[in-house]
């Protein structure tokens, strides 16, 4: 008894120096978990990298000032995303992208930004006609809910640490729901390096694109995914093709082959370089890369805003004389 009493009066007071379990911060629900996990496109794009590139960031800044040549930039709407430090966007699983129409305008989608300006203010985002396109916010926990003037359904969520996630469709309930949720989700596997980064869905684009099913460009047969991936500098255009199994593989990597080879027999001019791209297998990955030629990184130095201005309005005042 005496034995017991002892071993219990130790327990207590352990029990009473022990230090009291850290409290469990509460989870951060990110940009990822407003996405559809079947989106049948994704595209990242990092503008803060690429202005900064050495061979992409004049062509960048280029394009920049030929928007603010013909009043563009005054929306705030363009400056959120080109100053963002990375661009998400995802195309629902119910927009069909089997018309060119559905691809330029989907019908249901999300656009995040992460590392927005700390300067910009919702209420004050302008479209491209200077309209206003977001209400005053509504709080919802750490998140904050700005809802769209547009007729079609429109939402902008503010989420901690400089997150935005713009939701349209029939992607805004879904969003307003993951977000009240509070579960997190995996981000997509997107490149770190990457500058630019196009997710496809292989069978969606097959039907998208029927002759990549069979014939000299037949490289659909089986296919997963489709990864496009720009590197900085001169690391150049990356194309992988994953296959649902190894033999579909292999077949695309002889496809593949021969399209090179003859890429490099026939193109000549501006798209010569692409002949030479490599193509390697791996298990059932097919990998295309070619670098960026050094006489197109000279031209892209030297590009000049004016030079984009008249090739743009040349065809128009061509049309006009006809």
């Amino acid at each position: 008894m005496l034995v017991a009493t002892c071993a219990g009066g130790a327990l207590v007071s352990c029990a009473e120096r022990r230090p009291p379990a850290p409290a469990v911060a509460p989870v951060e629900v990110g940009y990822p978990a407003t996405l559809d996990p079947k989106a049948p496109l994704l595209l990242l794009v990092r503008p803060a990298l690429l202005r900064r590139d050495e061979v992409f960031g004049p062509l960048v800044s280029a394009l920049s000032r030929l928007a603010a040549s013909r009043g563009v930039t005054g929306t705030r709407e363009l400056e959120a995303f080109e100053s963002a430090e990375e661009l998400v966007i995802a195309v629902d699983e119910s927009s069909d992208l089997a018309t060119d129409a559905a691809l330029l305008a989907p019908a249901s989608g999300v656009v995040a930004l992460r590392g927005v300006r700390a300067d910009l203010v919702p209420e004050k985002l302008l479209d491209g006609d200077g309209k206003l396109l977001f209400r005053g916010g509504r709080p919802r926990g750490p998140v904050t809910e700005h809802e769209g003037y547009a007729d079609e359904p429109l939402a902008l969520f503010v989420l901690p640490r400089r997150t935005w996630v713009v939701s349209f469709g029939a992607a805004v309930p879904r969003a307003r729901a993951a977000l009240a949720d509070g579960r997190p989700r995996k981000a997509p596997a997107f490149d770190p390096d990457a500058l630019l980064e196009l997710f496809l869905d292989g069978p969606r684009l097959v039907a998208r694109v029927p002759r990549l099913a069979h014939g000299e460009l037949g490289i659909g047969r089986r296919l997963d995914d489709v990864r496009l991936v720009l590197r900085p500098g001169r690391g150049g255009l990356t194309l992988v093709l994953t296959y649902a199994d190894d033999d579909a593989a292999a077949w695309a990597e002889n496809t593949l082959s021969r399209v090179v080879r003859a890429f490099a027999r026939r193109l000549s001019g501006a798209l010569a370089w692409l002949g030479d791209a490599t193509v390697v297998r791996e298990g059932r990955s097919v990998r295309a890369r070619v670098a960026v030629p050094a006489r197109i990184v000279e031209a892209l130095k030297g590009l000049d805003v004016r030079d984009l201005v008249e090739s743009l309005d040349a065809p128009r005042a061509d049309a006009g004389a006809r």
